[in-house]
């Protein structure tokens, strides 16, 4: 049975880039790549390449871009450049994180809400804090259970299209098992989104559900299905297909990425996404 040190490197979350506290077509990448940073470690642990670091606090930095038409004749392009900052007292994790956003043509950030021009427009995005409780099992690490609770506070400007003006809310469940070298996973979830006359938003649930597995020693790599309820009275629901990457570096440092693909006009045409991680 593993010790208490590596169980707590077993279970860390360094969540990839919220992006749906920004970005709803985005929603996808950060349960994804948690379980790429879960399935890794664990990996690493059963063959020793890495020891079980300590420290509490993580800091990641990533730069994401999509594109498409989202139901608009003309494409819109967004990049999202996000910092987050984690703090893992077990059996919690809380993060916050603060984006900056660059959105260029009809569509807003939530993708099936047109904007005021068509323009790019530039500034701080929306920023989100979570905090996630672990039911893992202390005496296994073949499966876990983790619940989360989000808010996104309305601090981007709506009136250019890099926020809606509102604050929303979010409740998850996520849960992963080890069925040798693969992870199958799943999250389900229900969110709460603000509405206004500009942004008429819906609340609804969201599901996730993918499998991952080492690739070679301190690289693990998967693929995941996720599907939205629809924001927009109207509207598509949002379904997109993710592939996903993570490679440790050592006891600190980690390097994840993932690229994207949606199917109906709720989701981005395409969208790639990397960031890079420092444990201190």
């Amino acid at each position: 049975m593993p010790n208490g040190r590596d169980r707590g490197f077993v279970r860390e979350a360094p969540i990839f880039l919220h992006a749906s506290s920004q970005i709803a077509h985005m929603k996808a990448a950060a349960p994804i790549l948690v379980v790429a940073a879960l399935v890794l470690a664990t990996h690493a642990r059963s063959q020793g390449t890495v020891q079980n670091p300590v420290e509490p606090w993580s800091l990641d930095v990533g730069l994401n871009y999509v594109t498409g038409d989202f139901g608009f004749e003309q494409d819109t392009d967004v990049w999202l450049q996000m910092t987050t900052i984690h703090f893992e007292p077990d059996p919690l994790h809380l993060q916050l994180s603060v984006p900056f956003v660059s959105i260029s043509g009809p569509a807003s950030v939530i993708g099936t809400v047109g904007r005021p021009s068509t323009g790019r427009e530039r500034g701080l995005g929306d920023v989100s804090f979570a905090a996630t409780y672990k039911f893992t099992n202390p005496s296994s690490d073949i499966s876990n259970l983790d619940f989360t609770a989000r808010v996104k506070l309305p601090t981007a400007d709506e009136d250019d299209g890099l926020g809606t003006g509102e604050t929303d809310s979010s409740f998850e469940f996520s849960y992963r098992w080890m069925l040798g070298r693969f992870t199958p996973f799943a999250t389900v979830g229900y969110r709460f989104l603000g509405s206004s006359a500009a942004y008429p938003l819906e609340d609804g649930f969201f599901t996730t559900a993918g499998v991952a597995a080492p690739i070679r020693e301190r690289t693990v790599g998967g693929l995941a299905l996720s599907w939205r309820e629809q924001i927009v009275n109207g509207a598509d629901d949002a379904t997109e297909a993710m592939v996903f990457v993570s490679h440790r570096l050592d006891d600190r440092w980690k390097v994840q990425g993932f690229a994207l693909s949606g199917f109906t006009d709720a989701s981005p045409d395409f969208g790639v996404g990397g960031l890079l991680g420092y444990r201190f």
